[in-house]
């Protein structure tokens, strides 16, 4: 759902939460921060627990930041609903650490 659909709404987006350009940047960009800031943690989590459970807890976890994401326009407040946004698609970036992570050992393993 993120990788496709957010760039392909982001006229939607602006035009809903009135944000600028360089907002709608930096919302591109925020989940690629997230995974840039999370990967060197979750590197040694997954090392030492099990991948099911960290998987299965950020699988979780990204769902609800989605879930986040799609109602960031209910608040009437926009200082909220901006929070909303921005906030969740930087969660989205860090709860998608662990399947970046562990997608290319999980391959070698397995093949």
């Amino acid at each position: 759902f993120d990788g496709g659909a957010v760039p392909a709404t982001l006229e939607l987006i602006q035009q809903e939460h009135q944000i600028s350009e360089s907002e709608l940047g930096l919302l591109g960009s925020l989940p690629y921060w997230g995974l840039t800031v999370i990967s060197p943690v979750l590197g040694g989590i997954l090392q030492r627990s099990s991948q099911k459970e960290v998987l299965t807890l950020c699988l979780v976890a990204n769902i609800v930041c989605c879930v986040v994401f799609s109602y960031s326009s209910e608040p009437a407040d926009r200082g909220a609903a901006k929070i909303m946004l921005f906030g969740s698609r930087l969660a989205i970036g860090l709860t998608q650490g662990a399947f970046i992570i562990n997608t290319p050992v999980w391959i070698d393993e397995m093949a």
